[in-house]
């Protein structure tokens, strides 16, 4: 297989505009891959898989180019982080092609067939680029095509400047004699700037061409063009790549439902009618993409090129980075909610990539208290636990619990709520015996400020039989749970979500206390009652459908373990993707279920602690 190395600062438009021309002819497919983190390398994976009509996971995807009978050509886009293992992603054997484009020299250790630098286009085609994006379809007369020169040679030639000076142009009407004044004056003036990046004149060209286009919607003084200026400042702190356009409409709809929490800090609280706020929301996104700013994938996500990105960080001071990545965090953490619904899980694992830009900019541990910031991190907490980031997701919940104590007092409702989330961090960290003592602590405390029966002191009992479990206590644990299964019922109902995982989880433990009858059936039942609830592909579901499987392979009903958890496997992959932990788990068990079908597998069940999974909440 050829591995080619594109390296420069302008290699995305440059490399596209060059290979969409040259290569369409001579591959049966060109499969492009944003290889700016794991998370973005999958979701491509992902898209090609749709398109290749297999499973959605990496694997199906190389075997599928592996065996291909006609040459492929696969791009890795932007893969400037050095830690990445782009190897893991090839495919293996000679059918294809691959090309990288990185702003990272370490990349050339790819290569097979070489690398090249690239930098700057000829004149003619970067006049032609110019034309295409300033006039479309009108054919520059001799005159234009002169002051046409003179524009790309003081972009130098580069792609990304060029199609930016052309919407410029576009959008504004101006001649190109004008826009070559007004680039020249404010280069001057960006030239005594030196970004905190690598410097480069590429970069001063490309960003002069951007403050030009700042500034001309700064200029326009109305509504829109306000808070398009204020959606770029927070844009930057996000991933660049799929920003959910959800998001925004999500935090309309939450302070709706909660009137104390704050608007979204762009577009006004005061808009009563989501259809004039959803409005607000369009204009401001197609004002930002009109100028080249932005790019919009419908109504569904936004982007923005990594060194538009960058920019758009590099002209704030660290105090207004600070204060607008707050801002960024402060409004994605409004859009999340405390809601366990299908769309809930999808919706927050969209954001994972977000949250994590987010912290590498904004630091939590050094912050001082500040109780609706703290409420905010405990949501990027819940989202980077549920999606297999527990490290990150512990270090934020720490701090808050920390700040709480000091500044809230430790028998405090919002106290005891993060420190019932902390516990469970440390479960899935492997620090039991600190979740254990903790866990203890808030039922206790719990007990006493809000009564046995209070939905919050429930949970807290219910993720104390878990403790009790993991520490070998299991007479202890099917005891507790049978109390809360009894108290939720009466309390909240038998299909309440609440109620179904506790009584998920006390089958668990009757299953491990030999009474194997009563496990099976209780675990048939809160799969129908979580079907019809939830729906079957909600993940609280495939986890029940996974212990239910379990349960068939206790009864010896093998050919029903084996059915069902294939079944798992599939709506795990589509619902949370191949690299979710739960998809993970269901995938060890279809294998476990198979060899022991099969008569290889000496020991399966629930008392491995590894493949029956409990419910937390």
């Amino acid at each position: 297989m050829r591995k080619y190395i594109a390296k420069g600062t302008c290699t995305v438009e440059h490399s596209q505009l060059q290979l969409y021309s040259e290569v369409s002819c001579r591959y049966w497919g060109v499969f492009w891959i944003d290889a700016s983190t794991i998370d973005t390398i999958q979701r491509c994976f992902a898209q090609i898989a749709l398109v290749l009509q297999v499973d959605k996971d990496i694997d199906s995807v190389r075997r599928v180019l592996v065996n291909a009978p006609q040459p492929w050509l696969l791009i890795f886009d932007n893969a400037d982080d050095p830690n990445l293992p782009l190897t893991l992603y090839f495919p293996a054997g000679d059918r294809g092609d691959i090309v990288i484009t990185s702003r990272n020299p370490e990349c050339r250790q790819y290569n097979t067939v070489g690398s090249q630098e690239i930098g700057r286009m000829s004149y003619d085609d970067a006049e032609a680029l110019l034309s295409k994006t300033a006039y479309v379809n009108i054919a520059p007369s001799d005159s234009l095509k002169k002051e046409a020169r003179k524009v790309v040679e003081a972009l130098g030639c580069l792609a990304l400047a060029v199609a930016q000076a052309g919407a410029y142009i576009r959008e504004t009407l101006c001649s190109l004699e004008q826009y070559l004044q007004l680039y020249q004056r404010r280069q001057e003036e960006l030239m005594g700037y030196f970004p905190k990046h690598t410097g480069t004149d590429y970069r001063y060209t490309v960003y002069t061409t951007w403050q030009v286009s700042l500034d001309m919607i700064e200029s326009m003084h109305d509504a829109t063009s306000n808070y398009a200026l204020e959606l770029l400042k927070l844009l930057c702190f996000y991933h660049h790549d799929q920003i959910p356009v959800i998001m925004f409409y999500n935090v309309w709809h939450n302070s709706k439902e909660d009137q104390t929490a704050p608007g979204s800090s762009i577009w006004p609280k005061s808009t009563s009618d989501f259809l004039d706020y959803r409005q607000s929301v369009q204009e401001s996104a197609i004002l930002l993409a009109s100028f080249s700013l932005i790019t919009r994938d419908s109504d569904i996500s936004l982007s923005l090129h990594p060194l538009v990105h960058d920019w758009c960080q590099d002209r704030m001071s660290e105090v207004e980075q600070q204060s607008n990545c707050g801002r960024a965090i402060s409004l994605l953490a409004r859009s999340v909610t405390w809601r366990f619904d299908n769309e809930d899980f999808t919706f927050r694992r969209s954001l994972v990539s977000h949250v994590l830009a987010c912290l590498r900019v904004y630091d939590p541990t050094s912050k001082d208290f500040d109780d609706p910031v703290t409420r905010e991190w405990l949501k990027m907490a819940l989202v980077l636990g549920e999606n297999g980031l527990t490290r990150d997701a512990l270090q934020l919940t720490e701090r808050v619990v920390e700040l709480r104590k000091s500044n809230l007092g430790e028998n405090h409702p919002d106290t005891l709520t993060s420190m019932h989330n902390l516990a469970i961090r440390y479960s899935e960290a492997g620090r039991r015996a600190e979740a254990l003592q903790l866990t203890e602590q808030v039922v206790e405390f719990s007990k006493s400020k809000l009564g046995e029966d209070h939905p919050d002191t429930l949970a807290s009992m219910h993720n104390l039989a878990n403790r009790y479990s993991e520490a070998g206590r299991r007479a202890e644990a099917l005891q507790l749970t049978e109390q809360v299964v009894k108290l939720r019922k009466s309390k909240l109902g038998e299909d309440h979500p609440d109620t179904l995982a506790s009584m998920h989880n006390l089958a668990i433990w009757y299953s491990e206390a030999g009474r194997r009858a009563e496990a099976l059936q209780l675990t048939e039942q809160v799969v129908e009652l979580r079907k019809s609830k939830l729906g079957e592909d909600h993940p609280d579901t495939l986890t029940s459908m996974n212990s239910l499987a379990i349960r068939y392979s206790e009864a010896g009903r093998r050919a029903e373990a084996l059915q069902l958890t294939e079944q798992v496997v599939e709506l795990s992959n589509s619902k949370l993707g191949e690299d979710h932990p739960d998809t993970l788990r269901s995938m060890k068990l279809l294998a476990y279920i198979a060899e022991r079908k099969n008569g290889r597998s000496r020991f399966l069940g629930s008392g491995n602690g590894f493949v029956d999974k409990v419910n937390k909440h």
